[in-house]
């Protein structure tokens, strides 16, 4: 007879048993071997001596390549401003004019013919502020979808599909890797990382990442968005700037090294981009064009664009968009969601509505065992740590497949606390363990049926 979860949780911290059978996996611990390396894990030390109250952005990256999610996002909350809903944005730029007045020069600026693409661009930006409706009126008769069905739908229509990410948000990363394989099944065929480097050459031969393959692949989640990329048959696209530009010469470098790695020699092969931030963007002006707006231009077609980076959960209610409040307030935001206004289109922020074409609405973190549902998939498998490891609590402990190098990317990785667990697949892993020194104290093997 199989024990239960909780039953078997009991036993492992009564009676310090290593290995345990559930209802959902069998697994086995070794004990923990005492072994020491100095300067191991540099980044580690770094990460535990991060000031709180200042650096945020920078702080919020660190602590989501160590798997602290709640640490990122309370330090990625910080850096946000207080929210302000987009109906309001420009109501003081009127003053006393009529708003009707405006309006209707702004409709015509944009008809007329002599009017520039990029005044044209700036006119419709401002109307749609001016005319938006509130919050509240959009998702009064707003309908709910599935962000993952919507997107697969919209992709069938579209060669390149464009979607970004914040840098200290994981879960961005675990959404596209979702996005694979569906994709894979209507034609794409190249996944284009803004994250990838150049030095990494045996990556595609290899099938995994290692720590050089790029600075945000060391987040477990990044990492195994690329293994899933590479089990699938993608073939990668490394596409940053090699030259120190930035902004709009940054953008332009990025464009071309997607064209021509992708489009230029394969016209067949559907192509998936994952971007920082508004890279993505089919919109430019003179002051900046960014990538999204540059590719479109050379391969003159429509580009699918996907924003995942506003409509996040926040620790502080008066930070977190107004749509998104509304939303929640209105739904039950069970999984990715993208909505649909009355008028059947899908509700973006208007700032972002001429070079967006969809927005994508995650759920608000929730923790068991002190992991992110959003890691949980039918694959993996939640393996509570043995009382062993309650001696290296705020420890860093990672799980490596036996079957690739040392210098991998973690499958897992986290700072274990009381009840902590791995989320992984059926394997043969080692597992190592890290202290605040950035020094390897322990490793261990860890066996899943």
């Amino acid at each position: 007879m199989k024990t239960t979860k909780l039953y078997c949780t009991l036993l492992a911290i009564l009676f310090t048993i290593n290995s345990c059978s559930t209802s959902n996996s069998n697994y086995k611990f070794s004990k923990v071997t005492v072994q020491r390396v100095s300067n191991f894990a540099s980044e580690f030390r770094t990460y535990c001596a991060l000031d709180p109250k200042s650096n945020f952005e920078l702080n919020a990256v660190d602590a989501s390549f160590f798997g602290d999610f709640q640490t990122a996002l309370d330090q990625a909350t910080k850096r946000e401003p207080v929210a302000t809903d987009p109906s309001e944005r420009f109501s003081h730029a009127a003053g006393e004019m009529d708003k009707a007045q405006i309006v209707r020069a702004l409709q015509a600026e944009i008809s007329n013919p002599s009017t520039t693409a990029e005044d044209k661009s700036s006119a419709q930006t401002f109307l749609d502020l001016l005319t938006t409706p509130t919050a509240e009126e959009l998702f009064a008769s707003s309908k709910s979808v599935s962000a993952i069905s919507y997107i697969v739908e919209k992709a069938k229509a579209h060669h390149f599909t464009l979607i970004n990410e914040a840098h200290y948000n994981s879960q961005h990363r675990a959404f596209t890797k979702e996005l694979l394989k569906p994709l894979w099944e209507e034609g794409y065929r190249y996944l284009a990382l803004e994250a990838l480097g150049y030095e990494d050459i045996s990556l595609q031969e290899r099938g995994y990442p290692i720590i050089a393959s790029g600075y945000y692949l060391k987040d477990s989640n990044f990492g195994n968005l690329v293994r899933e990329a590479l089990q699938l048959g993608y073939t990668l696209v490394a596409y940053e700037t090699q030259n120190k530009h930035d902004g709009t010469p940054r953008d332009r470098d990025q464009a071309i090294n997607i064209f021509k790695q992708t489009w230029n020699k394969d016209q067949k092969g559907k192509v998936l981009v994952h971007a920082g931030y508004n890279h993505i963007s089919e919109a430019g002006d003179t002051d900046y064009e960014p990538m999204g707006h540059q590719l479109k231009k050379l391969l003159n077609q429509e580009i699918l664009t996907i924003d995942q980076v506003q409509m996040v959960g926040l620790n502080d209610p008066l930070k977190l968009h107004p749509y998104y409040r509304e939303a929640a307030r209105n739904y039950e935001l069970s999984e990715p969601t993208v909505f649909m206004s009355s008028k059947g289109e899908a509700i973006i922020d208007p700032i972002l509505r001429l070079g967006t074409d969809v927005q994508v609405y995650h759920p608000t973190t929730k923790y068991e065992l002190g992991r992110p549902h959003w890691m949980k998939t039918s694959k993996l498998k939640q393996i509570p740590l043995t009382s062993e490891f309650d001696a290296y609590e705020g420890f860093l402990v990672q799980a490596l497949h036996q079957s690739e190098k040392e210098e991998s990317v973690p499958v897992d990785q986290f700072i274990i606390g009381k009840g902590s667990a791995f989320l992984l697949q059926s394997g043969k892993y080692n597992l190592r363990i890290i202290n605040c020194e950035g020094e390897l104290v322990g490793v261990a093997q860890l066996e899943i049926d």
